[in-house]
């Protein structure tokens, strides 16, 4: 046989063993997911591993022979391969200590190491099978990309249908639009001239006021986050130069990366200073209870709004700023150009440009006051005095950290219901992000004709 027939058979050779160390990484990979998920499944992934590493030295020995490149990448993969799957097997099945309050199972180590061990696998499984050529180095990097992507995805698949598989049986109309209430009080009656205490009781399971709560709290965030976040976007956007203009993308930078649970504190601070005070209805809330007494809340509606709207506000001034810097310099100078002011320039063009940007901004940082609990579990309550910017604020949120973690007689009440709440608060956050989008389409063909 002549050499070129040689080298075709040598290359036809290599690749019925890359295919097969692919696919042998491939269920590597789904072995180290199970055995993610249930520790029973690691024989698997400790099985796959030697297997593995004798199938990629097969490889690199026909790729020897066939003058292939990157043998050295397939030994270094095939021995780390059989170190790890010697080391693992010869790991103690739980370790425990070093300083440690648990005791963690080999599974998880295993899980890890057998991930990026396979997917090193299949990228060079992918080069030899390809031709072992630039083009195929570019390829055999998909897995790196893919393989994450596709696990978190599938983790998220996971989590919401596991959320829907809870919470849709107990999920109805009538929970929703039900308000919650618990409510306790002794009245003093006179029965044959005697004073008698009565207890009274009110308890009726629901999440209306919480719904209300939310909506209430992603409109507020709104009113407060809109008018400084455009602001500050157009400041950068459009006057960057100077050092005021630098403190202030710093400061919004900081304010952005600032810590939820910074701010739940705040609330904390601020309801504690403002109670006693004039702004304490403002700030504190009130409330009266059934026999018509007034109580100062621990926070309402405007404080947590307040606080909220110092996330969203850096979201806003962002896609502002984006926006008012992708406008065309043609536009903006022919309005100029034709006498236009700097002040007719902004609202008339730069502003209605910069729409698609805003509104996506505004209802994605709805979608993050409505989820966020962080800010507002130090001074939120369950809303069953009613709903309004000075009640105790109270949301979708709240009421499922009350359901697990809660006093007992609340728990016991809504815990059913956790995840029903859950899906109204998925179904409002995925509801507003496809309006974002919807919103951003039709102010981008109607204000930039795309």
């Amino acid at each position: 046989m002549t050499g070129p027939g040689r080298t075709n058979v040598g290359s036809a050779g290599v690749q019925d063993v890359a295919a097969l160390a692919f696919v042998l990484s491939s269920a590597g990979i789904g072995a180290c997911v199970l055995t993610l998920l249930f520790n029973q499944a690691e024989f698997l992934a400790l099985g796959t591993l030697p297997l593995l590493a004798g199938v990629l030295a097969a490889l690199a020995w026909r790729a020897h022979i066939a003058g292939r490149s990157g043998i050295g990448s397939l030994l270094v993969v095939a021995i780390a391969c059989g170190v790890a799957g010697v080391a693992l097997r010869a790991a103690p099945e739980a370790i425990w200590g070093l300083h440690l309050d648990m005791i963690m199972h080999r599974s998880l180590a295993t899980s890890m190491v057998g991930m990026a061990l396979c997917v090193g696998a299949a990228c060079v499984s992918i080069y030899q099978y390809m031709g072992a050529t630039p083009s195929a180095l570019d390829y055999s990097r998909y897995p790196i990309l893919l393989v994450p992507a596709i696990l978190t995805l599938g983790v998220y698949a996971g989590l919401i249908g596991y959320l829907l598989v809870k919470g849709l049986p107990n999920l109805s109309w009538e929970i929703i639009t039900t308000p919650y209430q618990f409510l306790q009080w002794d009245e003093m009656v006179y029965e044959k001239g005697w004073p008698v205490w009565e207890s009274h009781s009110i308890r009726q399971v629901g999440m209306w006021h919480q719904v209300q709560g939310t909506l209430l709290l992603m409109g507020l965030t709104s009113l407060f986050a809109l008018p400084a976040g455009i602001g500050v976007g157009v400041l950068l956007g459009e006057y960057s130069d100077g050092w005021f203009a630098t403190v202030v993308r710093y400061s919004v930078n900081i304010l952005r990366a600032m810590s939820v649970f910074i701010l739940g504190v705040t609330a904390v601070s601020i309801v504690s200073f403002a109670a006693g005070t004039p702004l304490s209805d403002l700030l504190c809330g009130f409330y009266y209870d059934p026999l018509g007494g007034r109580h100062v809340g621990h926070g309402s509606y405007v404080t947590a709004a307040l606080l909220l709207a110092l996330l969203v506000i850096p979201v806003v001034a962002r896609s502002t700023e984006e926006g008012c810097r992708s406008l065309p310099h043609d536009l903006r100078e022919g309005s100029l150009a034709l006498g236009a002011t700097e002040g007719h320039t902004l609202t008339r063009i730069i502003l209605p440009w910069s729409a698609p940007n805003i509104v996506t901004a505004v209802l994605l940082g709805c979608a993050e006051a409505a989820g966020s609990v962080a800010v507002i579990v130090f001074i939120a309550r369950m809303g069953q005095y009613g709903v309004n910017p000075l009640n105790e604020v109270t949301s979708l949120s709240q009421f499922i950290f009350e359901a697990r973690w809660g006093t007992h007689a609340i728990e016991d009440a809504i815990r059913p219901y956790q995840f029903s709440a859950g899906v109204l608060l998925l179904g409002l956050t995925m509801g507003l992000s496809a309006a974002a989008l919807a919103l951003r389409h039709h102010f981008a063909y109607r204000y930039r004709s795309r």
